[in-house]
């Protein structure tokens, strides 16, 4: 098994996230809000199988979605952020660092 970490980052303000694998609902998050002191508000770790993978982010309470391809070897980090008028995402093979 591959590791997918899903950080939820700036913007978030007791809001609900959904996060889809493959079209497959991995995650449902409600309350999410952002510390603005490390610019996180939570975080999911999600088993898969190593490849390409299509995530979907949702974020039911703001009417946002947005989907990103990530190549999983081993582990791969996804960094969600809500900004004005939708969801920026970026993916990468290091951890974000806080604080």
């Amino acid at each position: 098994m591959a590791t997918l970490r899903v950080d939820f980052q700036d913007g978030f303000q007791d809001d609900e996230v959904v996060v889809s694998v493959d079209r497959v609902e991995r995650v449902r998050r409600a309350g999410l809000t952002t510390k603005r002191v490390i610019g996180l508000a939570g975080h999911e770790t999600i088993d898969v199988e190593p490849g390409k993978h299509t995530v979907l982010v949702s974020v039911p309470t703001r009417g946002f979605d947005t989907h990103i391809d990530v190549n999983v070897e081993d582990a791969a980090y996804v960094g969600v952020s809500i900004m004005a008028g939708g969801i920026a995402v970026i993916a990468r093979g290091e951890p974000f660092g806080y604080g």
